[in-house]
Formats: structure tokens, sequence, C-alpha cells
């Protein structure tokens, strides 16, 4: 079931329940595992995977936060699952990962080339690292 509901001033069509019990599956539990930790009532989660009844505005916080994943992502605005936000303060916790994000951000052939190498094989990446390898070695 799709709701129509008014979210950030207005109207989205989403798939919650879908994702919802996606969600969970994913992390192999059962509603009643996810409804003790979200602290409600298993028939109420139910009513959620079964499009009976919609979380209000804390419940909708609270199942985000603890599948990890945006409020937009669970309303169906974005198959993004975290906001970039969330994805940036993670990846500058890390100085030589947001050296490589900046890099990227900032240089349109490094994009391009990260963008081509997304779906190569472990193997395929080693040899074009040798061959940037080499290509530094004679500077």
């Amino acid at each position: 079931m799709c709701y129509a509901i008014f979210y950030g001033g207005g109207i989205i069509v989403a798939d919650f329940e879908t994702r919802l019990k996606s969600l969970r599956k994913e992390k192999n539990l059962n509603q009643s595992e996810v409804a003790e930790e979200l602290g409600i009532a298993r028939t109420t989660y139910a009513n959620y995977e079964q499009g009976k009844r919609f979380p209000g505005k804390e419940n909708l916080i609270a199942i985000a936060e603890y599948f990890g994943v945006s409020i937009d992502y669970l309303l169906g605005e974005t198959d993004e699952k975290q906001s970039s936000d969330k994805v940036i303060n993670e990846i500058s916790k890390d100085e030589e990962l947001l050296e490589f994000y900046n890099a990227i951000k900032e240089n349109n052939e490094l994009k391009r080339l990260f963008k081509h190498s997304k779906a190569l094989s472990s193997k395929s990446i080693k040899q074009i690292v040798e061959i940037i390898k080499t290509f530094e070695e004679t500077k």
C-alpha cells in the first residue's frame, strides 16, 4: 500500500511498509525484536509493515535511526539509504578517505576514473594501481 502524506511541506507517495519490512529482513530480525528495540508493541510495528498504520514523527525518527537510514529513504523520497551529510561525516573521520573524497570532488578526470572503476574486479583494480605506480616512477 502506498501513502500520500505531507512531509516537508509537500505531498509525497511512499511504499513505506515495503521498505520497513525489507530493512528488518536485511538484519534477520523478527517483528517482536524490532518493536522491543523501538519501545512499541509488536502489533503496532506489524501494522506499520502491513500498511494499516503509519508512525508518528517520533517513531518515524526512531525507526530511521534504528535501521541507520534517512527518513527520506523510508518515505521513498530517495533510494540512498543514508543522507549525504551522514556519509560525509563518516568520511571526515578518516583522513586518507577525506583526502580521496575531496580530490574526486574537485577533479572531473578523477570522477570519471572512479565512475568507471566501480564495477571492476579486485584483480583489475590491482593491475590499474600497478600501472599508476609505473607512471609515477617515470615522472
